[in-house]
């Protein structure tokens, strides 16, 4: 790789605008997509717990399976970045349109896979029939939509990849508005159509995600698409080299989803052992928490696509620059909002929840939650100049680390053990976040990612 040793000197201030330009639409799409989470809580929770129950069982199987395949996407804006950073636009088609073929290949993979299997998995939780008859219907629409999404998963990081993040946020808005406008109309009923219950939110979330889909492959195919124009040349001939490189990144970054998933669903089993109320709490405080994530998402997109770009002009250095500055930048912000943490946690879980107990239990959670937020920005920032390196399995061994080396087996002998209360077993997530930002500091200050030739 040739090192640009004398780079032209740039203000602070326009490496700042240059990272907001990217990280600012990607924290308006994780609102977004925040927003519509809550909404459908709101909305399926008004037809009883039967219908919560079923809905939130079948949607977090279907939403951790496509996040998981959907590390393809992870690769695609990797390699699309990259390459756009070299001036190469072909390669960034070829790239992209590869891509979009394996993620395409993978939704159908779970359709086939999981739409036969829409009842055991109920079977399998050991729910009621009752519970199980709403989650079959909801399932029944939702299950389709995985080709659909999984292409809109990579469509939108190529998209990113080639520095457009606005594209995916002004239609994942589009998507999003349509899918609570629909929520309503077909969960509850309104003028000619009927109410269709927990089935009218997996024939809302369909369609959103059908929509998704097919605008951003307009903007990528159509009249008027962005400068990364794909065509029927992005994926024929099929090139077998490049699908390995997609796949090889793509495969730690869904593993990373795969392990942290599978931290969070066994702790979630560990603190039902602290009974009914806690449980709740954590769930709460951990929706309040989310409200710090949005922020840290869009900077880490801005470091890794920038990551990308500067190593694909053989620019390390400004790489490493715009990598420190994304990381003060989320420092700064994430910080903020743990000052809010500190001084108003009962205000912010009651916007959740009016139960006097688990406002009590998940005010203390996210009192303790504040001292995470400065640790997560220093590991989400530099975890994301890792992918956009190319370094994807660097990125999963850091959260492997924290949740399999720590935080999952200090919770079992914490709650086990030692009877600690919810708020002092958040504390282990704290040590969690604390190892993490320093496994990702060291490696990030060794400059050894400067050197993946993608």
């Amino acid at each position: 790789m040739s090192i640009d040793t004398h780079p032209a000197p740039e203000s602070l201030g326009h490496r700042r605008n240059r990272i907001f330009k990217l990280a600012f639409p990607a924290i308006l799409e994780m609102c977004l997509h925040m927003f519509v989470w809550i909404v459908d809580t709101m909305f399926i929770g008004r037809l009883g717990a039967q219908a919560l129950s079923a809905v939130g069982l079948g949607s977090n199987i279907y939403f951790t399976a496509t996040w998981i395949l959907g590390g393809i996407a992870t690769g695609t804006v990797a390699l699309v970045a990259r390459h756009h950073g070299a001036g190469d636009w072909n390669r960034c088609q070829r790239y992209a349109g590869h891509g979009l073929l394996v993620g395409l290949l993978l939704g159908i993979f779970i359709l086939i896979v999981a739409y036969p299997l829409k009842g055991w998995i109920y079977d399998l939780a050991g729910l009621e029939p009752a519970v199980k008859a709403l989650g079959v219907s909801y399932m029944r629409f939702i299950i389709p939509g995985a080709p659909f999404l999984l292409v809109a998963f990579v469509a939108g990081a190529a998209l990113r990849g080639s520095g457009d993040t606005r594209t995916p946020m002004v239609i994942w808005g589009l998507a999003n508005a349509t899918n609570v406008l629909l929520d309503y109309v077909l969960i509850f009923g309104v003028g000619p159509f009927p109410a269709m219950g927990a089935a009218g939110a997996g024939l809302a979330s369909l369609i959103a995600q059908v929509m998704a889909a097919v605008l951003l492959m307009l903007r990528l195919t159509g009249p008027g698409a962005s400068r990364l124009r794909l065509s029927v040349s992005s994926v024929r001939p099929v090139d077998v080299r490049l699908l390995g490189e997609l796949v090889s990144l793509s495969i730690p970054a869904g593993a990373e989803t795969l392990l942290m998933d599978g931290a969070r669903v066994f702790n979630m089993f560990l603190l039902a052992e602290l009974g009914s109320a806690a449980l709740a709490a954590a769930q709460v405080a951990i929706a309040a928490e989310s409200l710090s994530f949005m922020p840290g998402y869009g900077f880490t997109i801005a470091a890794t696509v920038l990551t990308g770009q500067h190593l694909g002009a053989g620019k390390p250095r400004e790489a490493s620059l715009d990598a420190r500055q994304s990381m003060y930048l989320a420092l700064a912000v994430m910080s903020s909002v743990g000052v809010c943490f500190l001084l108003f946690p009962r205000p912010i879980v009651a916007l959740f929840t009016n139960a006097p107990e688990v406002v009590v239990l998940a005010a203390a959670c996210l009192w303790v939650s504040a001292f995470m937020q400065p640790l997560m920005a220093v590991t989400e920032v530099f975890c994301g100049v890792f992918r956009g390196a190319g370094k994807t399995a660097t990125a999963m061994w850091v959260s492997a680390i924290g949740a399999w080396g720590l935080r999952v087996p200090l919770t079992y002998v914490a709650i086990r053990f030692l009877g600690a209360s919810l708020a002092q077993v958040w504390w282990v997530m704290v040590f969690d976040w604390l190892l993490r930002a320093l496994v990702s500091f060291f490696l990030f200050s060794k400059n050894r990612w400067t050197d993946s030739n993608i």
